[in-house]
């Protein structure tokens, strides 16, 4: 069962703060909603188990290649030129926090050939991959590139037994080789809450407000950031997600596939920690509570990119930016920026603490 885009669009502005002050006979139908969404959830689960059970479609028009048995690798998505540089700035910090599992760089044939041999020369490993057609429809994304990030859905096509689908616009700043090491379940994902403190999409309550360490779990209004996905890579989920995409109408679709991904999976994804997906959103909308630069495990530069110099958003982002500038130029120089900026962080929290006082 595919849970309906307007039931899931629908459940995000629920949240689960809607049973405190209500009455017997509210508090009943808040119970009862969530005996729904918990039936969602366990159809939704129940559909992905069914996914692997059965017997193999047709071979695809592209084929998937096979990796080592047992292998497992971080994989990130380059569609142009543009995101190279993200890339190698990715591929510099992995190799920094010293991880043991190697970036798979899924390139599609829009990265030109010099390109190529640059990221190979660097260290990382190549996978050419087909670009996946959006599904039919009026487009209305938030970020005109958000139209290249179909061909994310190619990582379950992977042979890899496990893999981390990260974004090229993310730095890794401690290892978390644990997200690949500890066996992920094949029936769900693993992935981040989004905050929408600073863009809001129908949420009354921020995720990251409670349980900041350890995430709430999933309802079947929450939504998570596409950024970083652990998951189980397999060819019948990847068929079964591209019939799925024949339902969906683009125009609902702003976020591409996050959106996408969101409704497919809602009710069997298991939320992981804040600091697994540290977006530059959080960062401008809980920096004085949630944020914390000691936690923190690789940051993800949201919205204008620290290469993009002459865009308009830097501002109030620029010493967030200099871990990326480290992790592309100077990468043995992330620990010091990092302990730069936490302290002063610190200088920033103890100064408001004590205006707050002399108030």
């Amino acid at each position: 069962m595919i849970v309906s885009s307007s039931r899931c669009l629908a459940g995000r502005g629920g949240g689960e703060g809607a049973a405190a002050g209500t009455t017997p006979t509210q508090g009943a139908a808040y119970l009862a909603a969530r005996c729904d969404e918990a039936l969602a959830c366990a159809q939704a689960f129940a559909r992905v188990r069914a996914i692997h059970a059965a017997p193999p479609a047709a071979p695809l028009a592209v084929p998937a290649t096979s990796p080592p048995a047992g292998s497992r690798a971080w994989v990130v998505l380059l569609t142009t030129a543009r995101y190279a540089v993200g890339v190698k700035a990715l591929y510099n910090s992995i190799a920094e926090v010293e991880s043991d599992y190697p970036l798979v760089v899924m390139v599609t044939e829009g990265v030109p050939p010099h390109v190529r041999d640059e990221l190979q020369a660097q260290g990382c490993s190549l996978h050419a991959v087909g670009v996946q057609p959006p599904p039919a429809g009026a487009p209305s994304y938030a970020s005109p590139q958000f139209i290249e990030c179909w061909t994310k859905l190619r990582a379950w096509e992977l042979g890899y037994e496990q893999v981390a689908l990260v974004d090229a616009d993310m730095v890794m700043v401690r290892n978390m080789d644990e997200l690949l090491a500890a066996e992920a379940d094949r029936h769900s994902i693993r992935a981040v809450h989004e905050c929408f403190c600073v863009v809001p999409r129908g949420e009354t309550r921020c995720a990251h407000l409670e349980n900041a360490r350890d995430g709430p779990p999933p309802h079947s209004g929450s939504y998570f950031n596409a950024g970083l996905i652990v998951l189980r890579p397999c060819r019948r989920v990847y068929e079964h997600m591209q019939a799925a995409l024949l339902t969906f109408d683009l125009a609902t679709l702003s976020f591409a596939e996050q959106d996408f991904l969101n409704e497919y999976w809602a009710g069997a994804w298991e939320p992981l920690p804040w600091v697994y997906n540290a977006t530059k959103g959080l960062y401008a909308s809980h920096r004085a509570t949630v944020w914390d630069f000691r936690q923190v495990k690789i940051v993800h530069f949201t919205m204008a990119k620290p290469w993009e110099l002459r865009h308009p958003c830097h501002s109030g982002f620029e010493r967030l930016n200099e871990l990326w500038w480290a992790a592309f130029g100077e990468p043995a120089t992330i620990s010091r920026i990092l302990l730069k900026l936490h302290r002063h962080e610190m200088q920033l929290r103890s100064g408001a603490e004590l205006s707050g006082v002399e108030k």
